[in-house]
C-alpha cells in the first residue's frame, strides 16, 4: 500500500500563517495542499499518512480519511484544485524517518505532498 506525506514546515507556519504540525496532528486535518489530477486519482482513503515537520524532525503515522476538495477560488495560479487531507489515528513518533525524495517528485515536494 502507498504512503502520502505532508509536510507542514514550522517556517511557513510561522512566515505564512499555515497551521503548524501540532495544530494539524490535533486537528487531523492539513489544509489546502495542491494535488494535481493524477494525483489525486491515485490516492484513496485508507491509505497509511505521514505527516512531517522536516525542520523541527517531528513526524507522525495515520491513515487517510478522506480529500476534501476546497472551493474554485482556492485553487492555485496554475489551476490545481487544493485539497484539505483529512486523518486518523494520528500518533507521533519518537523517531523520524528522513524520505528521500526523487528528482521525478520535486514538484510534488514544493507543493507539500509525497506519495511513496
Amino acid at each position: 500500500m502507498k504512503t502520502l506525506v505532508i509536510f507542514t514546515p514550522t517556517s511557513k507556519a510561522q512566515s505564512e500563517g499555515k497551521r503548524n504540525f501540532r495544530d494539524t496532528i490535533n486537528k487531523k486535518v492539513g489544509e489546502g495542499y495542491a494535488i494535481a489530477s493524477t494525483e489525486y486519482a491515485q490516492i484513496k482513503p485508507g491509505w497509511n499518512v505521514i505527516v512531517q515537520d522536516i525542520e523541527m524532525k517531528r513526524q507522525a503515522k495515520g491513515r487517510l480519511v478522506e480529500l476534501k476538495q476546497l472551493p474554485e477560488a482556492e485553487k492555485t495560479d496554475t489551476g490545481m484544485w487544493r485539497y484539505d487531507v483529512c486523518m486518523e489515528h494520528l500518533v507521533e513518533t519518537d523517531g523520524y524517518d528522513f524520505i528521500p525524495i526523487p528528482m521525478s517528485q520535486k514538484a510534488q515536494r514544493y507543493r507539500g505532498i509525497l506519495i511513496i
